[in-house]
């Protein structure tokens, strides 16, 4: 058969195939959808697939990989059920990948409001217009024909693309023939080479041809044991695959709460399945028929129902604990660093040599430290670094290993450990990395503390009459974020009222280097007076009790600081008055460079010449202060409080409170004990 001549008509191309992945609850809006395909389909411009032409008793799993291997286009049909579906998550994996290796073009397409910005679609142009959901269209078709005519440009593209390889190699087909016949034998012998370099480049052509296999896999399903783990290859999809495997198998799943992130992706690893189930088990119980000898109270896996349904069981029932102090080794993982306290709530079974006769709180601290970290300060774009996340780890993994050591050396047979990132850490868009780097260093799961629970928690321990919790404003000035807060009729979480400043001492202080790099002293200013003042105020217009309290306790290092440096004298005391001249004099010694100068009590009268213990202490502190807080951290942080005392009552009483922890009050609620012994104090408040 000759070859075509030269504008001979090329046959006409095919039709562009079209796979939708969507949720089955959308399927009405996917048939509207289908309708306004239906013309491009008619013309041959389009054909389009979905689930539901499986025929019976086949195969759906194998028919979805081969339609969406061979798609053109895949539409995802994006919704709140579109996002929360597993299968959807693994077409759509598939489908990036095939984007990726520039097979295939993937539009979202937005059916039903739902937050999809800070996920891999995000960067993709959706359709309609804008990105506007379909069922935020006054009117239906009109969205439907914006995305008829997107599908149709897009498939025109396509198939143009087609029309003109094929015209091309039509031309080309025809001038080989031509010259073939004039070079046969010329031909022959380059043939002969040809065949030997091929023999030659073969092994390489297997590598090739492996690693575009690789490529072409679908990960999503993969086996912890997959063999091809051993070498991706350079595959990214098998890279990351085969290091999720890797944590899989060498995390302590005894110990991971419901909320494990690693639950929702076992890879047939049995111990993540089994702790998957369980969690799904506790997750779908009805609690308010849950009986006393129930199996799931056995292992609650941190679940908040079943913590509060077992607490109710120990007291009805008892338990072989009985008369053991229960102690907790807790570790707030804030922005700035890592606090670690291992404690119980009995002080009256505190042995001797941990006993803080002059702390108000009903505590027994067996162990406290505080390491100092870079997890904040090195973030990036909303994310902690992977220096920043390390970093935090190696803190966290030391710590608890003093705690461990800590209860073995006192015989604490009782101890239950865990993890809580503050609310300022929580704010990272992979947090998750940091938890399960934390999991599989030190063996302990991790929370995350919203600023509400974590400003309820520091009020309660830090304000501890109910007569002061009823007139005062609670002010936590963290490394990340500031949270603000107060009671109104009565001491529960219901009860509180709050806001959250999205600036702490390092935060506030990053952003105003953003702001004004050549000086930050003036970037924070100006932080603090077009951003954080403006939205107290707008806070306070819905919330009175945040101006109008006569008391304001302070928490928090700038708090601290304050206090440490311009009141050393008060460095043994748990209550520590501060004034406004305070904060601007700090200021004006952070603005000067003098504020690390030494300030410290000392000994009069027949105790001259003897150290004055405030003084042991004060230098301790302050040495510690400087250690911690760099001067440029220190004055965002002041200035945060200078500018909540301006936007607040200025006729308040300003008190910073020493001995104050989160955590106490959250162990409370979190684990309650079968003998509950709150923590009391006597006379911290004013």
């Amino acid at each position: 058969m000759s070859a075509p001549e030269i504008g001979t008509a090329i046959p006409a191309p095919n039709p562009i195939e079209i796979f939708f992945s969507y949720s089955h609850k959308d399927q009405a809006l996917r048939e509207e959808l289908e309708s306004h395909l239906r013309p491009l389909q008619d013309r041959g411009l389009i054909n389009s697939w979905y689930d539901h032409a499986i025929p019976a008793g086949e195969d759906w799993e194998s028919h979805i990989d081969e339609r969406l291997a061979s798609a053109q286009i895949v539409l995802l049909l994006i919704s709140a059920d579109f996002m929360s579906s597993r299968h959807c998550q693994i077409e759509t994996a598939r489908a990036l990948e095939r984007r990726k290796a520039g097979l295939a073009k993937v539009v979202p397409v937005m059916l039903r409001h739902v937050d999809w910005h800070d996920s891999p679609l995000a960067k993709l142009q959706a359709l309609p217009k804008d990105g506007r959901p379909v069922t935020n269209w006054p009117d239906r078709d009109h969205a439907f024909k914006e995305i008829a005519i997107g599908v149709k440009k897009l498939a025109e593209a396509l198939q143009k693309k087609q029309q003109g390889a094929a015209e091309i190699s039509g031309a080309r087909v025809h001038k080989v023939e031509q010259y073939v016949k004039g070079h046969r034998r010329f031909l022959t012998e380059i043939a002969l080479l040809a065949c030997l370099a091929l023999a030659a480049a073969g092994y390489f052509g297997f590598r090739s041809l492996a690693q575009k296999n690789l490529a072409r896999r679908n990960w999503a399903r993969a086996h912890f044991d997959d063999k091809a783990f051993s070498n991706c290859r350079g595959v990214q999809a098998c890279m990351e695959m085969a290091r999720l495997a890797q944590e899989l198998t060498e995390i302590d799943w005894r110990n991971v709460n419901y909320d494990f992130p690693l639950l929702a992706t076992c890879m047939g690893f049995e111990p993540c399945l089994q702790r998957a189930n369980q969690a799904n088990q506790l997750k779908t119980a009805n609690w308010s028929n849950v009986k006393d000898d129930s199996p799931l109270l056995r292992d609650c896996m941190d679940y908040p129902e079943c913590l509060e349904r077992a607490s109710r069981s120990v007291l009805a029932v008892g338990s072989s604990s009985r008369g053991q102090t229960q102690y907790y080794a807790a570790i707030d993982l804030g922005s700035k660093g890592t606090k670690a306290t291992l404690f119980s709530l009995h002080k009256n079974t505190c042995p001797r040599e941990f006993l803080d006769t002059k702390s108000d709180l009903d505590v027994c601290q067996i162990y406290k430290k505080t390491v100092n970290t870079k997890l904040v300060s090195s973030m990036k774009d909303g994310q902690f670094t992977d220096a920043g996340i390390q970093d935090a780890t190696n803190a966290v993994e030391r710590e608890v290993s003093g705690m461990r050591a800590a209860a073995q050396k006192n015989r604490l047979d009782q101890v239950k450990y865990f993890i809580v990132g503050s609310s300022g850490v929580a704010k990272a868009r992979n947090k998750d990395a940091l938890r399960i780097s934390v999991m599989l260093a030190a063996g302990v799961d991790m929370s995350f503390m919203d600023w509400k629970r974590e400003g309820y928690y520091g009020l309660i321990s830090s304000i501890t009459r109910d007569d002061d919790r009823a007139r005062s404003l609670h002010v936590n000035i963290g490394s990340g974020n500031t949270e603000l807060g107060c009671l109104v009729g009565g001491s529960e979480l219901d009860d509180y009222r709050g806001t959250e400043i999205e600036y702490g001492s390092v935060s506030g202080r990053n952003r105003a280097e953003q702001s004004n790099p050549n000086d930050i002293a003036a970037g924070i200013h100006r932080v603090m007076h077009e951003e954080v003042g403006p939205a107290y105020n707008r806070a306070s217009l819905d919330t009175p009790c945040l101006r109008n309290r006569h008391l304001i306790y302070w928490t928090g290092g700038a708090a601290w600081a304050t206090a440490t440096l311009m009141h050393p004298e008060h460095a043994l005391d748990n209550a520590v008055p501060i004034t406004p001249h305070d904060l601007d004099t700090f200021l004006a010694r952070l603005a000067n460079g003098t504020w690390k100068e030494e300030n410290l009590p000392r000994a009069s009268g027949k105790d001259a010449g003897k150290r004055d213990p405030a003084a042991v202490a004060a230098e301790k502190d302050r040495n510690d202060v400087i250690d911690v807080f760099s001067g440029e951290d220190l004055m965002s942080g002041v200035e945060i409080m200078k500018t909540v005392f301006e936007f607040s009552n200025r006729s308040a009483t300003l008190v910073f409170v020493r001995d104050s922890n989160f955590l106490f009050s959250y162990v409370k609620e979190r684990y309650p004990e079968p003998h509950p012994s709150e923590p009391s104090y006597s006379g911290t408040g004013h």
